[in-house]
């Protein structure tokens, strides 16, 4: 399994805002698609733990998956933004010692990039 903020805490990322999760992320994507899509390519199943709430999100999976030949299931939930902030909150209570906190529970944007509804994201992501 690739968890983005398990990676983020290994490679030591200093994210003080959104602005720096999106560099740091971007950098770590760039670095796991190639080895993704080889262990795909070798019939070792994968499992992403990163944000899929934009279509830049999706799209990102859907380049290893594709570029790769491979089958891909998408799983998500249905949640309110209350709900998920109460979620992200535990996450963070909870979290691993010297792990990344959410900073979605912190700010409060929680689904201001994209919001779709599960047929739009079937679409989009399928």
């Amino acid at each position: 399994m690739f968890g983005e903020d398990e990676w983020l805490t290994l490679l030591d990322a200093e994210i003080n805002s959104l602005a720096d999760h999106v560099r740091h992320s971007r950098r770590l994507k760039g670095v796991i698609a190639p080895l993704c899509t080889r262990l795909l390519q070798l019939g070792v199943p994968i499992v992403f733990d990163f944000a899929g709430n934009t279509p830049k999100d999706r799209a990102w999976v859907r380049s290893i998956f594709e570029s790769a030949n491979a089958d891909h299931v998408l799983h998500y939930i249905i949640a309110s933004d209350e709900s998920c902030k109460a979620r992200l909150r535990l996450r963070n209570e909870t979290r691993p010692e010297d792990s990344i906190s959410a900073l979605s529970a912190k700010t409060g944007s929680m689904r201001s990039h994209d919001t779709l509804l599960p047929r739009q994201i079937k679409k989009s992501f399928m």
